[in-house]
């Protein structure tokens, strides 16, 4: 509040007048604005894991039914594959070198990976992913896997369905999905 004290001089005053005042006395009472820090611009999907347009032309129908079925939402992360599995999903071959990915996107319907090497379609990886600092061991089928940028860029669907993963999944993707694109929340006056 400022020290002023408005005393009515008996003459009336129009409602713009009355609201220059208030604003006045408004901007005298906050203390003075820091200036905004903005921040990077996101970058657009297709500068960060590939144009979806190359995608489609690569796959067959089949996968891309699949794909129209669950919402997808950017999760990027680094993950480490030490472990195969037979074809069976039940025995692990340890690998003597990890195939490095770096996860793009998550669904219901599986997880979007890119690859420094090629990764052979039908083969079971076993992939430590968080989700909201939560580590979930899971097993992956790769689904399909071809070059894109000198990177390799694979699709994987869950092997074996752990009830507690798949539960927070959902959760995640939702959460993700109605807060935005990028998940930052939205703001409606841009």
């Amino acid at each position: 509040m400022s020290d002023k004290i408005i005393i009515n001089t008996g003459t009336k005053r129009n409602k713009k007048d009355e609201d220059l005042l208030l604003n006045k006395e408004k901007k005298q009472a906050l203390p003075p604005e820091k200036p905004v820090e903005s921040e990077a611009p996101i970058p657009l999907d297709e500068n960060v894991w590939g144009n979806d347009y190359k995608l489609v032309k690569k796959l067959d129908e089949k996968v891309l039914a699949d794909r129209r079925l669950f919402v997808r939402v950017r999760h990027i992360q680094k993950v480490n594959c030490t472990v195969m599995y037979d074809k069976n999903g039940m025995q692990p071959i340890e690998l003597p070198k990890p195939i490095q990915l770096l996860v793009i996107d998550v669904s219901m319907g599986g997880i979007g990976v890119i690859s420094e090497q090629e990764i052979n379609v039908g083969d079971i990886l076993g992939i430590q992913l968080i989700l909201d600092n939560i580590p979930y061991d899971i097993k992956c089928e790769v689904v399909y896997c071809f070059p894109s940028e000198n990177k390799y860029r694979a699709g994987l669907k869950l092997a074996q369905k752990d009830k507690r993963f798949v539960k927070h999944l959902k959760i995640y993707v939702a959460r993700i999905s109605l807060t935005s694109q990028y998940g930052h929340a939205r703001n409606d006056k841009e």
